[in-house]
């Protein structure tokens, strides 16, 4: 690993949100004092009309169907039933991210206790999310050397031309550093990600801490946000690709796209050792199978390993520059590649792969026609005719 002459000042022990308007890392949020007034407070001015309550009262009426004047009085409403309705817990469980309300309930709500408790739906968490992906300013950063940064609140962004030393590894690893809420990772890694790495985790109040993980598919990483209930159902992750701050569910073209190859790895970044790898602990694994579902499918880190390349090689005409990388830069055909997978994977993790395989498409070159993987076409690309029966039976007991 290339060693940067990057010599941040103190950067992990800089303080999240210090005084002033900014930081090194982000934009703070900033509340003004006229912006969203106390719910309830009194009224000194004259007249019938209290333009502070007033708009409080009405749209607690509106919100419970109560016509004007049915129901509690607008006394009850203002002194006691409108502070527990518009309180912090009931507005972040409420409103939008981008409100006024929502802005003053976060400014107010302690640094060191998790706001995340306390969201009780999927769409409150959701919109926790967006406040944070709204002020994070980490896909200010540029993925190549030599480009910058310049759009909107980028402009101003002290580090909007300096790339991580990972590409797109940095990205989620320094939302994941930033915000998770479980596995904080030990200072000595925070400070060894900030010198070799380049990116950069500050102290980050806990009230911003979720249950955020790295999300990884051969060839990219990104985050994922368990905004669920089970952490071992796909549908359960809100995906984040921190590059451009891009949210994006289970069912949409994007993860498709993204998932390609047909296996996804959740799990956490557990260490920054000082030879400048990233050890990430693996959670959940999800294999696409040849219908086209993921499941939730545990592996062994060689299995995972096999499965992985064996996707990949069988996907590679798809892949422009996996192809270009991989067989015409190197000289061999699709049909040595694939020998050469055969070889390098063991039998025992050859078989195990034919389930999430067979029946799968693929080309013999980018632009042949689509042809489905039969077990026969399997071990033949493979070399791997000697396995014909053990996969024959693997196959029979993985059908429904």
């Amino acid at each position: 690993m290339t060693t940067t002459t990057h010599n941040p000042t103190a950067t992990a022990h800089r303080p999240f949100f210090p005084a002033g308007a900014t930081t090194r890392f982000f934009t703070v949020p900033k509340v003004s004092s006229t912006t969203a007034p106390p719910l309830v407070q009194r009224y000194a001015g004259q007249g019938s009309e209290d333009p502070i309550h007033q708009p409080i009262i009405d749209r607690y009426r509106r919100e419970l169907g109560l016509a004007p004047g049915e129901g509690p009085s607008d006394a009850q409403i203002k002194y006691q039933l409108a502070p527990a309705y518009f309180g912090p817990v009931q507005t972040l469980n409420r409103d939008r991210h981008d409100t006024p309300a929502y802005t003053a309930a976060m400014a107010g709500w302690p640094d060191d206790r998790q706001v995340w408790p306390v969201l009780a739906s999927r769409s409150a968490r959701e919109e926790f999310i967006r406040y944070i992906v709204n002020f994070d300013l980490t896909h200010c950063r540029p993925y190549a050397e030599g480009t910058q940064q310049t759009a909107g609140v980028c402009q101003n962004f002290a580090q909007n031309a300096e790339t991580f030393s990972n590409a797109c590894q940095g990205y989620a690893s320094q939302m994941y550093a930033r915000y998770t809420a479980t596995g904080r990772l030990p200072q000595e890694d925070v400070e060894r990600l900030a010198q070799f790495a380049r990116v950069y985790v500050g102290l980050v109040p806990a009230k911003f801490h979720m249950p955020i993980f790295m999300a990884t598919v051969p060839g990219h990483a990104f985050n994922a946000i368990v905004v669920g209930d089970d952490e071992r159902n796909l549908s359960d992750y809100l995906f984040l690709e921190p590059q451009n701050d891009q949210l994006f569910t289970s069912s949409s073209a994007t993860f498709r796209a993204y998932v390609s190859e047909g296996i996804l790895t959740i799990g956490r970044l557990a260490a920054f050792n000082a030879q400048g790898q990233f050890i990430q602990q693996t959670t959940q694994t999800f294999v696409q199978e040849p219908s086209g579902a993921f499941i939730n499918q545990p592996l062994t880190l060689a299995q995972q390993i096999a499965l992985s390349r064996l996707l990949s090689a069988f996907a590679i005409a798809d892949d422009a520059a996996a192809w270009q990388a991989t067989i015409v830069t190197a000289g061999i055909t699709f049909e040595d590649h694939l020998r050469r997978e055969g070889q390098i994977n063991s039998a025992d993790n050859i078989v195990f792969a034919a389930r999430f395989i067979v029946g799968r498409t693929f080309r013999r070159a980018p632009q042949a026609a689509t042809e489905t993987i039969t077990a026969q076409i399997y071990t033949e690309l493979l070399d791997r005719a000697d396995l014909d029966a053990q996969i024959q039976a693997a196959l029979t007991a993985a059908a429904p």
